[in-house]
């Protein structure tokens, strides 16, 4: 969306040429198309759409353990695509606030682990070949997290 006089100087001068042609430099590629073919192959090959549900199970049920912290609301996903509500009280549902929720990220990541989300949801997504070992050791760090948080921040009255 752009104003006419901008729309007008890509213009042709007569009425036939009249339009605007909008690319990106990979659209329609032969290369970008034979890179995304054989990136279909390696998934297939290495059967990651099953290693996803496999290791998403493993990883859904460790995340769930973490419902023993009063901060995690609920856990829910499919596969690798999963989700947590960060809860000041479990029994209302009323979410934690972001100055809260921005601290759980902040000491995830000086644990070395990468979270993201729309405060107060944390979205864990990681990539599809994790193995059942980091996947562990994400919830790890994430219980230190939880007890971090619960023990050295009045997480319930964070704005």
């Amino acid at each position: 969306m752009v104003k006419n006089s901008v729309f007008d100087s890509f213009l042709g001068e007569s009425a036939e040429n009249r339009q605007v042609a909008q690319v990106n430099t990979y659209g329609g590629h032969p290369v970008a198309a034979a890179v995304a073919l054989r990136n279909i192959e390696i998934m297939e090959a290495e059967k990651l759409a099953d290693r996803a549900a496999e290791t998403g199970k493993y990883l859904i049920d460790g995340l769930r353990t973490l419902m023993k912290h009063p901060i995690v609301g609920d856990v829910r996903g499919k596969g690798l695509l999963i989700g947590l509500d960060l809860v000041r009280d479990r029994k209302t549902k009323e979410l934690l606030g972001r100055s809260a929720t921005e601290t759980i990220f902040k000491e995830a990541l000086k644990r070395g682990l990468l979270v993201m989300g729309y405060f107060p949801r944390m979205r864990i997504n990681p990539p599809l070949v994790i193995t059942r070992e980091q996947a562990a050791a994400g919830v790890e760090i994430l219980d230190e997290v939880f007890a971090h948080v619960r023990d050295h921040l009045d997480w319930r009255n964070a704005p």
